[in-house]
């Protein structure tokens, strides 16, 4: 596992995308709809150290974190592998976010959304 990206929602996309990238220097790198979620999302990158913000557009909750994301091997393992310590609760089983993509999501004790991720 390897600490991928951190996602944080956002109620105005192209100001949150100004900020970030205009202003901070971030490089966008994706900005699409999400199929499973009627939102938008983009992803920005820290040029010096790579670490990404995956932005996501929803009316509710600007500026909090919605989850930390891990890019795993295989998802499915992974998932098996941690569903069964007590520190994790089940918040959604594997399952293919696009055709190139393929993520769960679990919830820690502390309260943490946990997404586990593979780009196919």
């Amino acid at each position: 596992m390897r600490l991928h990206h951190n996602g944080i929602i956002v109620s105005d996309m192209e100001k949150a995308l100004n900020m970030f990238c205009d202003i901070l220097g971030m490089k966008l790198i994706l900005r699409r709809k999400s199929q499973g979620e009627n939102i938008e999302i983009a992803f920005v990158e820290e040029l010096n150290t790579g670490h990404r913000l995956e932005l996501l557009l929803r009316k509710e909750g600007n500026g909090k974190m919605d989850h930390i994301a891990y890019e795993v091997e295989d998802v499915d393992k992974k998932f098996n592998e941690l569903k069964e310590k007590k520190e994790f609760k089940i918040e959604k089983e594997p399952f293919m976010i696009s055709s190139d993509t393929r993520s769960a999501f679990l919830i820690d004790d502390n309260g943490f959304k946990i997404q586990l991720v593979k780009y196919l």
